[in-house]
């Protein structure tokens, strides 16, 4: 049996959150916040701007789709892939998540500068975007891949069978078809991509085998054919004669749904009645305060938008004003490196130039000792040479001194020998001249005064002769004497 409060109706719709058509999303209306840190992601969170002063979350009713895995859980995060089947009835619905990564591209490219202190070129920021539906592994049609929020082994996120009964995670199986509520998380920032992350709001699962009726609170996907499943079943033939006619509980559960029907019909009769009763009390009151509620809106409107341009015209402003400021320093950085590389370049000039100078220095100095060292060597040389040469002259000196002294020495020894010749001759010659003498007196003596005087004097002339012939040193002998005098007087000097 259906068993809905009344005193609870104002407070489930207070909590109920604002599930949008994606058929007709606004999609201006979206605000992302600056991008923090959460542990090790920074993500950006979504919002969806319902007034002026009011922002909600970002809730999606799906249509109906088929999950190819079932709830699966990975590293203690659960998950449920959906499959758009975009050839048949979901191509809306691929539509809206084409529209809306296309969004969060353009809303990165917009806000890189802010968000990032560097303007991204766009298409880094295509590429880097991983979308919310991807191709599957084992599917050639995209899929959507939806995170589950859970504590613990308990899953956050409510699951209904297709009557509003609530299932656990163990009903949800591969193949089935399910209705779902997405809850837009935020936007998420890795180190080399960054995403969309859609989590579970709330799951219809189709199966025609649970009857089950119980609609609980907050339920977000009731619809007529909560009501009606039954009925269409008996009037579709899913329940017919060859199912053994239906059962008694079936029966009961049919005689429950008129009777809800008939209460939700007087409740609405009477509800009607009421509002229209109310509404002609409240017209006037309502149209005051619509029109001052209006031009509040406009009004403040009016004033947000200036807020808007005004910082619009500031960040404007400090955008140019950071631009030029760079634009300076990179101009002062480009400029000093320009004078720091003409410096570097003058000191290796100067560097080259100084070394070549100690190069020149050091091979002329090389040079210098090399000319030095052979002029040594050949001073050394000559040296040597003229040493040897005077050498040889000395010995060639003593060697003529010597046989000079020997050639005198045989001569002094010759003129010795000669000397004792003319000795020996010169006393033959006294002998003989003696002897002579004593002939001649004793001749003349006895002639005297007998010859005439002719032939004494031709005798004389001829005893003169051979006495100044035996008187006389013979002219070689004398010669050779000269020359040894002369000879002895240069080694004398010498």
């Amino acid at each position: 049996m259906i068993n809905l409060k009344e005193s609870n109706k104002n407070q489930d719709a207070k909590n109920t959150p604002v599930v949008f058509d994606y058929r007709k999303f606004n999609f201006s209306k979206l605000e992302y916040i600056e991008p923090k840190k959460k542990g090790n992601v920074v993500s950006s969170n979504i919002y969806y701007r319902a007034s002026i002063n009011k922002v909600i979350n970002l809730f999606i009713r799906t249509p109906i789709m088929t999950t190819i895995s079932g709830i699966c859980k990975k590293n203690n995060n659960y998950y449920i892939d959906l499959e758009l089947d975009i050839n048949k009835n979901h191509s809306e619905f691929y539509d809206f998540l084409s529209k809306f990564d296309e969004n969060n591209r353009n809303i990165v490219h917009q806000n890189s500068v802010e968000w990032f202190d560097q303007q991204l070129p766009k298409n880094i920021v295509d590429n880097y975007y991983v979308p919310s539906v991807n191709i599957g592994s084992d599917s050639k049609l995209p899929v959507l891949r939806v995170k589950i929020k859970s504590k613990g082994e308990v899953l956050i996120p409510k699951i209904f069978n297709n009557y509003g009964s609530e299932v656990d995670l163990s009903y949800v199986l591969p193949k089935d078809e399910i209705e779902a509520v997405l809850m837009l998380d935020e936007l998420r920032f890795f180190k080399d991509k960054y995403t969309p992350e859609w989590s579970l709001g709330q799951l219809k699962v189709f199966k025609k085998k649970n009857r089950s009726i119980n609609i609980p609170d907050q339920y977000l996907l009731a619809d007529e054919n909560d009501l009606q499943d039954t009925q269409s079943e008996y009037n579709h033939g899913v329940i017919d004669d060859n199912d053994n006619i239906a059962s008694d509980s079936d029966i009961d559960i049919e005689e429950d749904y008129r009777i809800k029907k008939e209460k939700e019909l007087q409740n609405k009769k009477k509800k009607d009645l009421e509002r229209q009763v109310m509404e002609k009390l409240k017209l006037e009151r309502f149209q005051n305060d619509e029109r001052a509620r209006l031009e509040s809106e406009r009004l403040e409107s009016e004033r947000l938008e200036k807020e808007r341009l005004d910082k619009e015209r500031l960040e404007k402003e400090r955008l140019d004003k950071e631009r030029l400021e760079k634009e300076r320093l990179e101009k002062e950085r480009l400029e000093k490196e320009r004078l720091e590389k003409e410096r570097l370049e003058k000191e290796r000039l100067e560097k080259e130039r100084l070394e070549k100078e100690r190069l020149e220095k050091e091979r002329l100095e090389k040079e210098r000792l090399e000319k030095e060292r052979l002029e040594k060597e050949r001073v050394e040389k000559e040296k040597l040479i003229r040493k040897e040469r005077l050498e040889k002259e000395r010995l060639e000196k003593e060697r003529i001194k010597a046989e000079k002294l020997k050639k005198i020495e045989e001569l002094r020894n010759y003129q010795d020998i000669l000397k004792q010749q003319q000795e020996e001759l010169l006393s033959e010659v006294d002998n003989i001249v003696n002897e002579n003498e004593d002939e001649d007196f004793n001749h003349d003596y006895e002639s005297y005064g007998n010859e005439p005087e002719n032939e004494e004097n031709e005798d004389y002339a001829e005893n003169e002769e051979e006495n100044l012939k035996y008187y006389s040193i013979d002219p070689e002998l004398n010669n050779i004497l000269s020359q040894g005098n002369e000879f002895m007087e240069e080694v004398i000097i010498d």
